[in-house]
């Protein structure tokens, strides 16, 4: 059946001219132009476009997970600290399995040994999962002690997943002005490595977008810090082919919907573009793992049950971007975790795919000339911040003073715009509950980079 059998073919085509005539007509006394998107990084954005502006809409390339459709693992992070009981994060983590998840990430504080990691993972079929894991302290011979311990313990079914391996990232959230990536530390990390399924590095864009960058800027440091990786790579002897899949990348999905649609699929067709570039042999080379983390920089603490909704927005974005996994974060992360918090985030996955069917049509934000224009636009955004990121890299002091630069510029445009009410967020901002932010809570999330805490808003009015 074709649209003509439809009956397409009888609506009459309309110029844009007529259209606009027709809209401000509808609008009255109210300008059309009161109707553009004022996006703070790309610029006005009309409301409507017609086929011939846009550029033609690409071809997104393949996914890491799910092949030619457009499922998605989904995730769950887990803490384990010294002082964690571990049978219950492990009856936490296998009620979270039997639910659903696909992917666990372990976050492993300092001082925790493999035999704690080994109890929280008892049960569990290592060969079945994706497992993450994720270091506090970035010592590259704990990490290498530990994953090998983990692969005695575990009969040496620890063989599929990501090791959260990212030194620049880490020196620079450290405050080093200079983190160029070791030799000696990058083989024997890959040695470790060698004959497994897991991928050596994890870039950690989305620390960037939490302390207040920027999506274009996101996009630009997660290029960026990839090709670094890529040439380490391939110094250390291996091909192009081989490096791609070695590299996972993660990006936080905010609560603008469309523009993170948009940053989702612009990433991933640069990546590919990069990889092209770089000379590999092989199309399915250009394939590297996106992972999605719902974000927290928005969330209200007088509100959390609007998280929910944030964290739907953050998900569906996500996954009409093109994500290989996904992890949604509890809505009030500031309290102790409660399994059912959990188990919520969860589920509003399992509706995207059992009820929104989402998960069954690839690239289902293709076509969409609004989507697709902006899409372009931040592909010629994040292109440009990238060649300037080429000039003065992370890895140098000039670099870093860059990065911070458009890191201290983006927050405070951010925070600007919420108290300004230029921009309103629901429960932070706007029908703000009576209830007073407490700093206390906030000091409780704990890891490397808090969020952006723009619940605190309220008090600086």
């Amino acid at each position: 059946m074709t649209f003509k059998d439809l009956g397409h073919s009888s609506f009459a085509s309309v110029s844009k001219e007529e259209w606009l005539a027709k809209a401000r007509k509808e609008l009255k006394e109210k300008p059309y132009e009161d109707l553009f998107w004022q996006h703070p990084e790309l610029g006005e954005i009309e409301p409507y476009l017609t086929q011939e502006e846009v550029e033609a809409g690409f071809t997104l390339p393949p996914k890491a997970y799910g092949g030619e459709m457009n499922d998605w693992q989904i995730r769950q992070t887990f803490r384990i600290q010294p002082d964690s009981k571990t049978t219950e994060v492990n009856a936490h983590l296998l009620k979270a399995l039997e639910h659903g998840a696909g992917g666990v990430v372990l976050e492993i504080a300092e001082g925790v040994d493999a035999d704690k990691v080994s109890e929280v993972l008892k049960g569990v079929y290592l060969e079945m999962i994706d497992l993450t894991l994720v270091f506090s302290k970035g010592d590259l011979l704990v990490e290498e002690k530990l994953i090998n311990a983990l692969k005695i313990k575990q009969e040496n079914h620890l063989k599929k997943g990501c090791i959260a391996f990212d030194p620049i990232t880490e020196a620079f959230h450290q405050g080093a002005g200079a983190c160029a990536v070791q030799e000696d530390h990058l083989s024997a990390h890959l040695t470790s490595l060698k004959h497994d399924r897991f991928r050596a590095f994890r870039v950690e864009a989305a620390n960037y977008f939490e302390a207040g960058m920027s999506e274009v800027h996101e996009i630009a440091i997660a290029l960026h810090l990839g090709q670094l990786y890529w040439k380490a790579m391939q110094k250390h002897g291996m091909s192009g082919d081989s490096v791609s899949p070695l590299i996972e990348f993660h990006l936080s999905a905010g609560s603008s919907y469309f523009t993170s649609i948009a940053k989702f699929r612009c990433f991933r067709q640069m990546w590919a573009h990069l990889a092209e570039a770089s000379g590999i042999q092989e199309d399915c080379s250009v394939v590297t793992w996106v992972h999605a983390t719902g974000s927290q920089r928005h969330f209200a603490q007088n509100d959390k049950h609007n998280n929910l909704l944030r964290l739907t927005t953050s998900a569906m974005a996500a996954v009409l971007g093109g994500c290989d996994s996904l992890d949604l974060p509890s809505f009030e992360p500031w309290r102790t975790q409660e399994a059912h918090h959990y188990r919520w985030s969860r589920n509003i996955q399992h509706l995207l795919k059992d009820e929104s069917m989402l998960n069954v049509v690839a690239d289902p934000a293709g076509g969409s000339y609004y989507i697709e224009e902006l899409t372009n636009r931040m592909i010629d955004a994040a292109a440009g911040a990238f060649e300037a990121l080429e000039q003065q890299p992370i890895t140098t002091a000039g670099g870093t003073t860059l990065v911070t630069g458009w890191l201290q510029n983006d927050r405070k445009a951010l925070e600007d715009a919420f108290i300004s009410g230029n921009q309103a967020l629901i429960g932070v901002n706007k029908y703000q509950p009576d209830q007073p932010v407490s700093e206390e809570s906030w000091e409780r999330l704990g890891g490397r980079l808090r969020p952006l805490r723009l619940a605190h808003l309220n008090n600086r009015k």
